[in-house]
């Protein structure tokens, strides 16, 4: 089962429509359309948000078209109560980042399901998360005379405020940010994965062989910054989202297993095996980390009654393994056999479509080397 969190409606729901009629074969999808508050959502929605009106419609639009939920980015604190009001009127969750114009305790009151990639979070943990929600604003959004007067060096430079926001977060904020998602039923999507090679981490660190990213090739630029982090800084700022989700799971927020594939190396199926070692690895068991993959988000989806736990009536969807996951989250990789929609795949049947796979990379990877004619 996968969630696909941005894409064209019209052809997810296609495949979608495909699968589950057993002409195409694939996973069970929930998807939606492009991301509102980016971009049209779908083909003739509004392409900005300027009234009440252009976000219910963009909603509308989604519905009409299919779409299993909402994914909001970069909307104003005076959208979400109309984004709330109008997935609710369609039964559709609403779910997304957290951008610099407000703060996850906000976004989890007004109803906002889950928060993809931990956005927002050490920000909103930190002891100065206004101040550095404004300087995050400078860099990211300023304004035209905020963008002369820097380049005349009236001001500083804008600052690393997610790594200011890592050094300045506490126990005690994570801990009450916990209480609001819980209260609210709002869950967490850390993508562990994503993150730490976004900050361009050595994955040995973590054990997981990822070539691309050794050390020897980290190349750090300034990126415009004052105090742009280096090599120990940015282990610290990954260890920081770690720690985050330690306590969040602690406190009893729901955590879900996500990948963001095929972003950045992504490879769907091995990522979500690198992001289980890695929530562990984070601090939850592996029947915790486990629960993230299936039961949570089954709960999340309100498809309990049909997916995420192996039960007489449930659809028979499940994995095999020669070895206790529970004893190591590394065996959650010894798969003997896949069931998907109650028909059996053997091994050796997985084996086949593995090589099918990487023959057609292979020969991609070739297309990609020729030259131009």
């Amino acid at each position: 089962t996968v969630r696909d969190m941005s894409g064209d409606l019209a052809e997810l729901v296609a495949w979608r429509n495909a699968i589950n009629s057993g002409t195409r074969p694939g996973p069970r999808m929930f998807v939606t359309g492009q991301k509102l508050g980016v971009s049209p959502v779908v083909p003739g929605a509004p392409s900005t948000l300027r009234t009440e009106r252009d976000i219910e419609q963009s909603i509308a639009m989604l519905a009409e078209g299919g779409a299993d939920f909402v994914k909001v980015q970069e909307l104003q604190p005076k959208d979400f109560a109309v984004v709330a009001r109008a997935s609710k009127a369609y039964g559709l969750a609403w779910v997304g980042h957290v951008g610099y114009a407000t703060t996850v305790r906000d976004v989890a009151r007004f109803g906002q399901g889950s928060i993809e990639h931990l956005t927002g979070i050490l920000f909103g943990a930190s002891d100065s998360t206004a101040a550095l929600l404004e300087e995050r604003r400078l860099r990211d959004k300023p304004t035209f005379m905020e963008r002369v007067v820097r380049k005349l060096g009236v001001v500083a430079k804008p600052i690393d405020t997610e790594s200011r926001a890592a050094q300045t977060m506490s126990d005690a904020n994570l801990r009450d940010l916990a209480r609001v998602f819980v209260t609210h039923n709002t869950a967490m999507v850390p993508t562990l994965r994503l993150t730490a090679i976004r900050l361009r981490m050595r994955f040995s660190a973590l054990q997981v062989t990822t070539p691309h990213l050794l050390a020897r090739d980290l190349k750090l630029t300034s990126d415009g910054f004052v105090n742009t982090p280096g090599p120990a800084e940015l282990g610290a700022l990954f260890n920081a989202y770690c720690h985050a989700t330690r306590i969040l799971h602690e406190e009893g927020v729901v955590v879900l297993a996500g990948t963001d594939v095929p972003t950045l190396f992504g490879v769907p199926g091995v990522a979500l095996h690198e992001e289980l070692r890695m929530l562990n690895q984070c601090g939850l068991s592996p029947l915790a980390a486990l629960r993230a993959a299936t039961l949570e988000p089954a709960r999340f989806m309100k498809r309990e009654a049909q997916l995420g736990t192996i039960a007489v009536g449930k659809l028979a969807d499940m994995v095999l393994l020669t070895a206790d996951p529970i004893a190591s989250i590394e065996n959650s990789r010894a798969i003997d056999a896949v069931v998907v929609r109650g028909r059996p795949m053997s091994r050796a049947s997985l084996d086949r479509i593995i090589t099918r796979g990487e023959a057609a990379a292979a020969n991609l990877r070739a297309r990609g080397r020729q030259p131009a004619q």
